[in-house]
């Protein structure tokens, strides 16, 4: 038998430490004296001072005799393994997180490469779930109640507003302020769910920029002017329907005179206190329904792609298609949507290509009012 020289230190169960490499002098060594366990224990904390230990068996009680040995001295890890139990792979699981804690690159064979088949993704939401209280109002009974007329006078004198302008600087920055317990607010955000939380839709952050850059702009209305939004990013969680916070929509002119701006939404609580939450941020433009540029827009993308285009995904007989409440049956296991925004009718696709139809009836609530915001 050839022995290599070891690439680890190997510390000996002997009453003093040995410095001669081992070999075959160490097996008759080894049986004709004791074992001094605990000698070869302590030398090992002295040297490296902060140790792991690692158990490498199943279910003994040397990672105890360790334990015994030091008294509890230094900083040190211990790692006992139970392979001799059903939950055999969990020990390993804890084991190896134990080891990632302490900066120890080890592999958890389970999670190798080989092993993908075995494992499937999961679509997480990449937004932190909003966080909501449910704390009932405290009612003083030993006040004095008033008279009914001064309640009717203080529950008319205050009202909740969709959107209201905070301030404005006309030729650069302009801070809208969006009442999150306003009815129009609570109507748009409980019918759409994700995840059992009320979030807001994209048509809410549409609707809302509309209001403000018609707001922003002499003599324009929802019926003369459309918005066109050029870029949207999502920063944070979407806003939903905690009334502890203000949600503020900022809007920054890029170029003096020209309708064109950088939006922001965030929210920052009621309280003053904690940090101010980006949420969405993006371009946005207002220009005239009848802009001859929006209709050569409109043209070319239909000359892109076609009206017979359409119909011909939509009749194909090889392509797949859903239609009806079943598309919405289908997003129900993802999110909830409300039948106001059963928009979508039906959707076909073949190949790389999707067509579809989307209709939808004009609601009071819904439409934006003509009168003050």
């Amino acid at each position: 038998m050839q022995w290599n020289k070891p690439t680890i230190p190997i510390e000996l169960a002997t009453e003093e430490h040995i410095d001669q490499e081992p070999d075959a002098w160490l097996i008759p060594h080894h049986m004709r004296n004791p074992v001094y366990f605990s000698s070869a224990i302590q030398r090992v904390a002295q040297k490296f001072q902060s140790c792991i230990w690692v158990e490498a068996g199943q279910g003994s009680s040397v990672i105890s005799l360790v334990k015994n040995c030091l008294n509890g001295e230094g900083q040190q890890l211990y790692c006992p393994s139970f392979l001799n139990r059903p939950s055999a792979i969990s020990s390993v699981a804890e084991t190896v997180v134990e080891l990632w804690g302490a900066s120890i690159h080890v592999q958890f064979w389970p999670y190798h490469r080989s092993e993908r088949a075995n494992f499937e993704y999961k679509s997480l939401p990449p937004y932190q779930f909003e966080k909501t209280k449910h704390w009932l109002p405290f009612i003083d009974q030993a006040s004095s109640e008033p008279t009914p007329d001064i309640v009717h006078a203080a529950q008319n004198s205050f009202t909740h507003k969709f959107i209201s302008l905070e301030f404005s600087d006309s030729s650069k920055e302009a801070i809208f302020i969006i009442d999150p317990q306003s009815d129009r607010y609570m109507y748009f955000l409980n019918g759409h769910i994700a995840s059992n939380q009320a979030l807001a839709p994209a048509s809410l952050y549409v609707e809302l920029l509309s209001r403000a850059a018609i707001i922003l702009t002499k003599n324009a209305s929802f019926n003369t002017h459309i918005i066109s939004i050029n870029s949207i990013q999502m920063q944070g969680a979407l806003i939903g329907l905690d009334s502890s916070k203000n949600i503020y929509v900022k809007l920054t002119r890029v170029t003096p005179d020209i309708d064109y701006w950088d939006f922001e939404f965030s929210s920052k609580s009621k309280q003053g206190g904690g940090d101010v939450q980006i949420h969405v941020i993006g371009k946005v433009g207002l220009g005239k329904r009848d802009d001859p540029a929006l209709a050569d827009t409109i043209r070319q993308w239909s000359a892109l792609i076609g009206y017979k285009r359409c119909l011909s995904i939509m009749n194909s007989e090889d392509g797949e298609k859903m239609q009806g409440k079943h598309i919405y049956q289908a997003l129900q296991r993802l999110v909830f949507f409300d039948e106001m925004y059963h928009g979508i009718k039906s959707i076909s696709y073949q190949g790389h290509e999707a067509a579809g139809k989307v209709a939808a009836e004009l609601d009071s609530k819904r439409g934006p009012k003509r009168g003050p915001v």
